[in-house]
């Protein structure tokens, strides 16, 4: 499928990392009237409904004559966009006001780290609409739903909501941005040719997930995507791929209820990836960095460990904040985790206790080897900045998965269109 590279008219999105960023506000957001969503006819109903929501953009997209030429006079026309997505929902964001405190200080936090990022926030919260906190805001109209059928739905249709895109990320609202070379890391995903679509990968040696990129686990898997923070290449395969994970998750929620719990998430999107044949791009810790348990079934939630971190870290899943030295960096986590820049490992024995860095072999051995022995010689072995896609042999009963997949996700989409023109 070929795709447009566009950028928004009133910014410079496209600028290197630490670039100045400038940006027209529109005071009252408008519609983007070059989309089907923004007719008033039958089709465009339809395709509302189909998008769950309308679009907010500060400005059209601009492809014009003269904007390529600036781009281009400038050395940036080869240089893509990079977008991050957040969802904020109205029945949990109203909830004490933490959700809505939480997304406002990481967006705030992105903007002022990041600018060259266009941020993109989907939510049914007036407040967070009217805030200015993204670029662009996806208003969600329907808040009784599970929201992971909300978050899945709109990022199946990213190529709809926004076509300026070329590498997304979909991140979790309580993300802690620690650096500015988010836009660069995203850019560097972005220009190899073999990644699609990447992640953090879980640790997960128990049942029922039996995965880990350890081999001492014997785990069944070695790439558990860990999906607080997804990143994708906008066009047709990864358009299928989250289109096929919608209507798993789908077909698991019957129920449109946000009070009923959704199930993992994690297995539906590695098997869509096998049945697809895509290949899962595993992302350095440094960039997605997140806390792993050393085995939940056999020592619960804690101990807590990170995989090997090397350079400065991008960004943080979650973290206890009263677990961080305040001799080292005044409780922010990021400071302490880039306090020393050697390959290191963050390690919590136990709930109370605080984080450590550990550098060597056996300042993990000294922590780590009555729960788990052979870990420490693996993960300190684990240094890695991508596994990338190794070519795979011909293999018929894979291929006709694969084949299978596209047709049952191409008749998916025409029953869709269907049923949206019938709705209509």
């Amino acid at each position: 499928m070929l795709r447009r590279t566009a950028i928004c008219a009133c910014m410079i999105l496209v600028g290197r990392v630490g670039d100045a960023v400038s940006t027209v506000v529109v005071s009252t957001p408008t519609y983007d009237r070059t989309r089907p969503d923004a007719n008033p006819g039958p089709r465009g109903n339809a395709a509302w409904k189909r998008s769950w929501g309308k679009t907010w953009i500060d400005a059209p997209l601009a492809n014009t004559p003269a904007a390529r030429s600036h781009r281009s006079s400038q050395g940036l026309e080869k240089t893509p966009v990079a977008c991050a997505i957040f969802f904020a929902y109205g029945s949990r964001a109203r909830k004490g006001g933490r959700y809505e405190l939480e997304i406002n200080r990481t967006l705030t936090r992105l903007k002022r780290l990041n600018p060259g990022v266009h941020i993109i926030l989907a939510t049914d919260n007036p407040s967070l609409q009217q805030q200015g906190l993204a670029n662009q805001i996806i208003a969600v109209e329907f808040t009784k739903v599970t929201q992971w059928k909300t978050r899945l739905k709109i990022m199946s249709n990213m190529s709809h909501h926004a076509p300026q895109c070329d590498v997304t990320a979909a991140l979790d609202s309580h993300v802690t941005l620690c650096s500015s070379n988010l836009y660069s890391r995203m850019r560097e995903f972005y220009m190899r040719r073999d990644t699609v679509i990447g992640a953090n990968v879980e640790h997960a040696p128990q049942p029922a997930w039996y995965s880990s990129p350890f081999a001492y686990t014997n785990a069944k898997y070695q790439h558990l995507p860990h999906n607080f923070a997804l990143m994708w290449k906008n066009g047709q395969t990864a358009d299928d791929v989250l289109e096929e994970w919608y209507f798993n998750m789908v077909s698991m929620m019957p129920v449109d209820d946000a009070r009923v719990r959704a199930p993992d998430d994690q297995v539906p999107l590695r098997d869509v990836l096998g049945r697809q044949g895509v290949h899962l791009t595993r992302l350095q810790e440094s960039f997605t960095f997140a806390f792993k348990s050393v085995h939940k079934h056999k020592f619960g939630f804690n101990p807590r460990f990170s995989y090997l971190v090397e350079g400065p870290i991008t960004m943080i899943h979650s973290y206890n904040a009263s677990a961080v030295p305040d001799s080292v960096a005044r409780g922010d986590i990021c400071s302490f985790i880039n306090s020393d820049m050697r390959p290191r490992i963050v390690w919590q024995e136990s709930r109370d206790a605080k984080y450590e860095l550990l550098f060597s072999f056996e300042e993990c051995q000294a922590k780590m080897a009555r729960f788990e022995p052979k870990i420490c010689q693996e993960l300190l072995a684990d240094s890695v900045t991508t596994i990338n896609p190794r070519l795979q042999p011909w293999n018929p009963s894979r291929h006709m998965n694969v084949v299978f997949a596209s047709v049952v996700s191409v008749t998916r989409r025409i029953m869709h269109e269907i049923s949206g023109q019938l709705d209509a």
